[in-house]
């Protein structure tokens, strides 16, 4: 056992930069909402931000075209990383992400990864995350 695992103030906690963008680490439930709340948010910047090119400009489809070029790649990143720590806080293996893949299947595992809790010690994936951010 880790001395870690009794030691609140060692517990893990994560920049939102690391929640969004790496793929190491454990987020709990709570991580886990915030994190989608905000991708939910940035998705609406994103919807406002198509709707606001106006459908008369020469250039609609290349502005739309960059639109989604910048936007889409980064969503994808952000919320497979976001799942994928997860996944560890569960102390199951990232590659289980994969199962939203399969229609249907993944709005259960959604709602299984924000309502089940992790595990309540330091696991392979590191310590039992805390709350916040640094």
């Amino acid at each position: 056992m880790n001395t870690t695992d009794n030691n609140p103030s060692q517990a893990a906690s994560l920049t939102p930069r690391q929640i969004a963008f790496s793929f190491r680490g454990r987020i709990s439930r709570a991580t886990f909402w915030i994190a989608l709340l905000c991708l939910l948010l940035c998705y609406v910047a994103f919807v406002f931000a198509m709707n606001a090119v106006p459908s008369d400009s020469p250039y609609q489809d290349r502005i739309e075209f960059a639109l989604w070029i910048l936007y889409f790649p980064w969503a994808i990143w952000a919320t497979l990383a976001v799942q994928v720590k997860r996944w560890h806080d569960l102390d199951v293996t990232g590659w289980a992400v994969l199962i939203n893949l399969v229609p249907i299947i993944n709005i259960l595992v959604l709602i299984y990864l924000a309502a089940k809790n992790g595990t309540p010690e330091a696991n392979r994936y590191g310590p039992k995350p805390t709350f916040g951010t640094k």
